[in-house]
């Protein structure tokens, strides 16, 4: 995303700058008005009032050693994630961060809650991880070897997706068997 800076503009055309000192590589912006993000050696940051104050409120905390690829949130809860299988929880809309085991080593590129505590992660290698707790603990999905590419984003949870072999219909937040995943990211 470029170089720590942040600049927004308001309808009414209030404009706020802000310098991280960091590289970005994530964003995320609550419902509530905070925007997170999340960039190199595991730096986060929580910023509030962004556009409201002169002083708005800055707090970036080091959670890790290891690049934060992207963020996700239900409500308070979120989860960074990012190379290496790095894996972050928060339960304070972001303002602290804790980290969790990962079940997995390969570079996590995006995550995604599908409900309150359903949340998928996906990244290098076809790994495919999921959590049925918001984040706290996360079990191993992984595509089979033969189809590991791998997964940039996952846009699937987000609307309906038809199996085009099957045509049945998955809804948001619902699991999908392994073989319909194997087949929908198998290379052509």
């Amino acid at each position: 995303m470029g170089f720590g800076w942040i600049i927004l503009a308001a309808v009414v055309g209030l404009q706020a700058h802000v310098n991280l000192e960091m590289d970005i590589h994530a964003l995320y912006t609550l419902s509530s008005g905070e925007i997170i993000v999340g960039g190199k050696e595991g730096r986060i940051c929580y910023l509030k009032n962004i556009l409201t104050s002169k002083n708005p409120e800055k707090r970036c905390v080091i959670a890790g050693d290891q690049l934060i690829t992207s963020l996700s949130f239900h409500d308070a809860r979120g989860v960074a994630v990012g190379e290496g299988g790095t894996i972050f929880v928060s339960s304070d809309k972001g303002f602290t961060w804790h980290n969790v085991r990962s079940p997995v080593f390969y570079h996590l590129l995006d995550v995604e809650f599908a409900d309150e505590n359903r949340v998928f992660a996906v990244g290098d290698w076809g790994t495919i991880i999921v959590s049925d707790d918001g984040g706290h603990t996360w079990k191993d999905m992984s595509l089979e070897k033969e189809y590991s590419q791998d997964i940039w984003t996952l846009p699937v949870l987000s609307r309906l997706l038809m199996d085009p072999d099957t045509g049945k219909v998955y809804q948001k937040g619902e699991e999908l068997p392994r073989d319909v995943l194997s087949r929908l990211t198998k290379k052509v």
